[in-house]
Formats: structure tokens, C-alpha cells, sequence
């Protein structure tokens, strides 16, 4: 915040004031930047998400893991239904494991 003169009456007024309080003139170039700082602030801000999301979604490492732990998820309920005969279940929960050793190979933690 900075003081300047009223051009009318000459009386010290804040650079943020619209109007100087003793007359009332107009103070040139009151208050122009604060709306803009912000604008570009929250511009800036907004960038930044949208183009973070932009990379995160390209990660081909990130689709493989969600394609591995939809794989398991729908080979446990096959694995549970019990409209299949034992050994329809027991391939199933082989394939399972299976799936489920190839994430933790992969990625170093269990999918569940």
C-alpha cells in the first residue's frame, strides 16, 4: 500500500482508495492490478490441474495396473459363483493367482 496525493485537494490517500475521502475525486489507477493478480493466479492454478491430469492419464503403466485389477476382480467372482461345478472353480482360482502373482511381480504390492 502506498500513499499519494489527491489531485483535487492534495490530501495523502491510500493507492487502493477509489475516491479520495476528503473530496471525493477519483484516485487514478485505484485497485486495477488486485483483480487481475487474482484472474491470473487462478489461471495459473487451473493450468497447472488440467495438464497434470493430462499426464497422469497418458501413464501406459497406470492403465496396465487398472486393466490387471479388473482382470482379478471379475476372476474372484467368477471364482465365487456357485452355479459352476468344483472344477470350473478350481481353473478359475488357478487362473486367478495366477493374475495375481503377475501384479505382484509387476508392481511390488498386493492388488487387494
Amino acid at each position: 500500500m502506498t500513499i499519494v496525493k489527491c489531485s483535487e485537494c492534495h490530501a495523502d490517500v491510500s493507492d487502493k482508495a477509489a475516491a479520495c475521502p476528503k473530496c471525493g475525486n477519483k484516485i487514478s489507477g485505484a485497485g486495477k492490478h488486485s483483480g487481475k493478480a487474482l484472474l491470473w493466479v487462478a489461471g495459473g492454478l487451473a493450468a497447472l490441474f488440467v495438464i497434470g491430469a493430462i499426464v497422469q492419464g497418458e501413464r501406459p503403466e497406470a492403465k496396465e495396473e487398472h486393466k490387471l485389477r479388473l482382470a482379478l476382480e471379475l476372476c474372484r467372482k467368477e471364482q465365487n459363483d456357485d452355479l459352476k461345478s468344483i472344477s470350473e472353480r478350481r481353473l478359475v482360482r488357478g487362473a486367478c493367482d495366477r493374475i495375481r502373482d503377475e501384479y505382484i511381480q509387476k508392481y511390488n504390492r498386493n492388488p487387494e
